[in-house]
């Protein structure tokens, strides 16, 4: 059986929205923004810069918190969890709406009278390794979860932190002879975002996911405010000391690897900020029932990146807002251009939402 929820944590749904509006204004600034504008000495542009660097941290760890959590509340036998048939669906579908997102058809036409197909197609995306990184999860669950939830939770973080240390490792792979759509999950080369190390993120919230569902069988008022601190002071030592430990872990042993995750430490150093986040908005959390609205986009996240994607890239027939007016906008303009894009876009996920409860609910007065 599935343990009923005591309480709601809104955080989670909140984290999500954070999330949803940082990419929604990075990826809009990022494409509209002109050239003469991007100066990394300017103190707003790099604080943009910045900011734009935590969202996909945010979004994979979040991904597996949420997962977790739901996942390890089933009681009875592991293969009957309801959440795994249902995460696989998931997964499944995220990997198919990235392709999907990405169709279009003058790019199809001119591929076939070409007989070439087109590569564009085959790039990876966040919707892609976010799918593959929830049932990464669910395979670590059926894995060790029968047998322990400690090796589910030493597992998560044991993998989270591997991938993080060798990243240095692989970066220079090409995984040369394999077949195109199976090295852009691997090689930056022609993908957005690859499989590692972002996965990465996604095991490590998976832990979080865990230590929140033992949380919620604690007693307490301030359990959550207490959790909040300990992220914080963890993040806030992964953001500035993390690298200092690593080379001191160099100097002792002599391992390579760690003076090279050292000199390029930004996996540690963004999971840093995103428990400095996660900490913010648990602070948070007796204030966030007070914002539905803002909740709300934080359940209807695929949602939003679907409709901005298509307004955005113009999915189908290549004919989005980055097309007109790719990178000719100033600073002004892009900023209110943002702005007036996150409320558009919002609003008709947000009103899309109500039509389709209100649809739903008929159809079950009727029956």
């Amino acid at each position: 059986m599935t343990l009923p929820l005591k309480e709601r944590l809104h955080f989670l749904d909140a984290l999500r929205a954070f999330a949803i509006l940082l990419m929604l204004e990075g990826h809009f600034i990022d494409s509209l923004l002109a050239v003469e504008f991007r100066d990394p000495n300017n103190v707003f542009f790099s604080v943009w810069l910045y900011m734009r660097g935590i969202t996909a941290p945010v979004f994979f760890t979040i991904t597996g918190t949420v997962f977790a959590y739901l996942l390890i509340r089933w009681q009875g036998k592991i293969l009957e969890n309801p959440r795994i048939l249902k995460g696989l669906r998931r997964g499944g579908y995220l990997i198919l709406v990235g392709y999907l997102l990405r169709f279009n058809i003058f790019t199809l036409w001119k591929g076939l009278t070409s007989f070439t197909f087109p590569k564009y197609f085959l790039v990876v995306d966040v919707l892609h390794c976010i799918g593959l990184s929830i049932i990464g999860i669910i395979g670590l669950y059926v894995l060790t979860y029968g047998r322990s939830r400690f090796l589910f939770q030493v597992l998560a973080v044991g993998l989270g932190v591997t991938i993080f240390m060798f990243e240095r490792n692989y970066f220079d792979l090409t995984f040369e002879g394999w077949p195109l759509f199976l090295r852009n999950y691997l090689v930056k080369e022609n993908s957005v975002f690859t499989i590692i190390p972002w996965i990465g993120y996604a095991f490590l919230g998976a832990y979080l996911g865990t230590v929140l569902h033992w949380l919620g069988t604690k007693k307490g008022s301030y359990k959550l405010q207490v959790l909040a601190g300990i992220l914080g002071l963890l993040g806030w030592w992964l953001m500035e000391r993390s690298s200092a430990f690593l080379m001191e872990m160099h100097w002792l042993t002599g391992v390579e690897e760690f003076r090279a995750v050292a000199y390029y430490n930004y996996l540690f150093q963004r999971m840093g900020n995103v428990l400095v986040i996660f900490a913010i908005f648990m602070l948070l959390e007796p204030f966030l029932k007070k914002w539905p609205i803002f909740l709300e986009m934080g359940r209807s996240t695929l949602s939003i990146y679907n409709l901005h994607f298509v307004v955005l890239y113009g999915t189908g027939f290549g004919w989005g807002l980055s097309r007109v007016f790719y990178r000719q906008l100033t600073p002004v303009t892009a900023i209110a251009g943002a702005i007036l894009f996150i409320i558009v876009i919002c609003t008709l996920v947000y009103y899309w939402n109500r039509r389709k409860e209100i649809r739903e609910a008929r159809v079950e007065n009727r029956e």
